[in-house]
């Protein structure tokens, strides 16, 4: 499942990165609610799901009466004020760069980053990480 957003935060927000809730507008013109997150370093941090990719918002027009527009995916990191899409439940990519994991191991936001923990955390590994540095995770949410 998953939700648009936007990055209300300083930093861009990668495919990949875990996210954290700073609140909920909703679009004027295509009046669906849009979540306004930032790029999450914690577990401490509302972690609200994972950023699946960047998204385009295409202008709204009028097609004989109906609205058009949306959002569309596109390459690269959504900036402050770029839109993204964010899986808040279900199967999703994860970075780990450089973190050794396995499938079944529970991941923790920790240092900015993904760790291996014992118990609790944000995630469970689903696979080895790819040439990229991806993993497949199960989010659950918080």
């Amino acid at each position: 499942m998953a939700y648009f957003a936007q990055n209300v935060g300083v930093e861009a927000i990668q495919q990949g990165d875990f996210v954290a809730a700073r609140g909920v507008i909703v679009d004027p013109d295509l009046n669906v609610p849009v979540m306004q997150v930032v790029k999450a370093t914690s577990d401490a941090d509302p972690v609200i799901g994972v950023a699946s990719s960047a998204m385009r918002r295409t202008p709204v027009g009028d097609y004989y009466g109906v609205k058009t527009g949306g959002f569309d995916p596109r390459e690269g990191a959504a900036a402050a004020g770029e839109y993204l899409s964010v899986v808040v439940q279900g199967l999703v990519q994860a970075q780990v760069h450089e973190l050794q994991v396995q499938a079944g191991d529970i991941l923790t936001l920790q240092n900015g980053g993904l760790e291996v923990a014992s118990t609790g955390g944000v995630a469970r590994a689903m696979s080895t990480p790819d040439e990229n540095g991806m993993v497949w995770v199960l989010y659950n949410g918080q």
